[in-house]
Formats: C-alpha cells, sequence, structure tokens
C-alpha cells in the first residue's frame, strides 16, 4: 500500500506521466486497489496538465476500470463519451453507452447517440441499424407519431424494400389519418 501511495503522491505532481499510471495501473490491481487507482487517475484526468492524445489515452483506460472492472458505468459515462468525442468509430464506447442509456431508459441520450452516430456513419448496413433502432424508439417507447414517420421514412431512403419500415408506416399513416 505504501508504494501504491508514493506513486499516486508522484502521480499527482505528474499527471502526463506515462511511466507513474503504468506503474500506479500495476500496483493498484496486484494490491487490489482498483477503486483508490480509478480515484488517483481520475484526478490526472481532471487535472488539466495533459495535452489531447494523453487525455483521449486516459478517458480509455478510465472507461474500462470503470465500466469493465468496477462495473461503475455512470462513472464511466463522461469517459467513454470523452472517447467518441475524438473517435466516433468507437464501437467499445459506443456500446457501454447504449447499454448504460437503454438499461436507465434515458431514451434521449439514447436518441442523440444514435443521431451522432449517424452524421459520421459511411455503410448503408451501419446506417440502417441505427435508423430502426431510432424507429424503435420513437414509435414502441415514446409513441410519437409524426417522429416515427419521419424515422421510417428515412430508413426507407437506406432500403426501399424494408418491410419492417412500410408495414409501420402503413400503420402510423392509418393511425395519423395521413393516406
Amino acid at each position: 500500500r505504501v508504494a501504491f501511495d508514493t506513486v499516486g503522491a508522484a502521480l499527482k505532481e505528474n499527471p502526463d506521466n506515462l511511466d507513474l499510471w503504468e506503474r500506479l495501473t500495476e500496483l493498484g490491481e496486484a494490491l487490489d486497489l482498483l477503486p483508490e487507482l480509478a480515484e488517483r487517475l481520475s484526478e490526472a484526468y481532471d487535472s488539466e496538465q495533459l495535452d489531447d492524445e494523453l487525455q483521449l489515452d486516459l478517458a480509455g483506460r478510465l472507461a474500462v476500470i470503470y465500466d469493465e472492472r468496477l462495473g461503475r458505468r455512470g462513472d464511466a459515462e463522461r469517459f467513454h463519451r470523452r472517447v467518441l468525442t475524438s473517435d466516433s468509430s468507437n464501437e467499445t464506447s459506443f456500446v457501454a453507452l447504449e447499454e448504460l442509456f437503454t438499461a436507465d431508459e434515458r431514451w434521449d441520450d439514447l436518441l442523440v447517440l444514435y443521431r451522432e452516430a449517424l452524421e459520421e456513419v459511411t455503410s448503408d448496413e451501419r446506417r440502417l441499424d441505427l435508423l430502426l433502432k431510432v424507429c424503435f424508439i420513437v414509435d414502441e417507447v415514446r409513441r410519437d407519431v409524426a417522429a416515427a414517420i419521419d424515422a421510417y421514412r428515412a430508413v426507407l431512403e437506406v432500403d426501399p424494400t424494408n418491410a419492417e419500415s412500410i408495414r409501420a408506416l402503413a400503420g402510423l399513416y392509418e393511425e395519423a389519418e395521413r393516406w
């Protein structure tokens, strides 16, 4: 424990020192001090002494520690968001946020996540997947007929033969009396 505290104190003075990150991580894992490790690394992250590259690196590490090692998804959220801000194709952070928002029924946050991903997506397959998830939320969860119609129409722009969207639109048009 003394070694962990000593390295932690050194990290506080030198938050941009990768060797100290590594050593503290090794000690934290060996001594089963993961909550303390996360706290010390979070302090380094928040120190405002890291350049963008180091901050991104540390955000990725902290996301893993909080989410996968400690099971504290809420604490991992800001780090996953930071990763996605710099790398919108990072599937690990995307899925972690998607699972968090779904489990907590944070539908607005989930829609923002999907819409931001749609702005960056390049493949039609991925676009279709994201659009169908948006459709589910606005149609099944929120029951927002106008938004659901728009979402299903967006699906048909990508896949004009999508049977699910065609059926859903028929029902929504009937419900909205928009024949």
